[in-house]
């Protein structure tokens, strides 16, 4: 059997959130910690996506969280998701927080 690495949990939460399977993804995010497999930046955007998603905004900050603990940079995508899943959350002191890292961090806002 193959063992979980970074790659097979990433594309197995991309899938599970391209097909609105959120909570399968966040199981997939706690499989990986049991397992010690860290995020990286595709599986810790699919995490945040999909719980921005549910406006589960505390998950989405605590995978956006993670990203900068492992010394992943959030891309735009990343920054996009987790600053939605706070306002959806009602949560605008956070979201103009996160909009202000994003602004001084290396990462270009989408402003399309």
């Amino acid at each position: 059997a193959q063992e979980p690495n970074v790659i097979l949990c990433s594309s197995a939460m991309s899938a599970c959130e391209q097909f609105e399977q959120w909570w399968r993804t966040i199981n997939i995010l706690h499989s990986m910690q049991r397992q010690v497999v860290w995020l990286n930046i595709v599986s810790g955007s699919a995490v945040i996506s999909a719980c921005e998603k549910r406006s589960c905004w505390q998950n989405a900050v605590n995978a956006f969280d993670g990203l900068h603990k492992r010394n992943s940079v959030p891309d735009v995508v990343a920054y996009s998701a987790v600053v939605s899943a706070c306002e959806n959350g009602g949560q605008w002191v956070g979201a103009l927080q996160l909009l202000l890292g994003m602004c001084c961090s290396s990462v270009d806002p989408d402003l399309q």
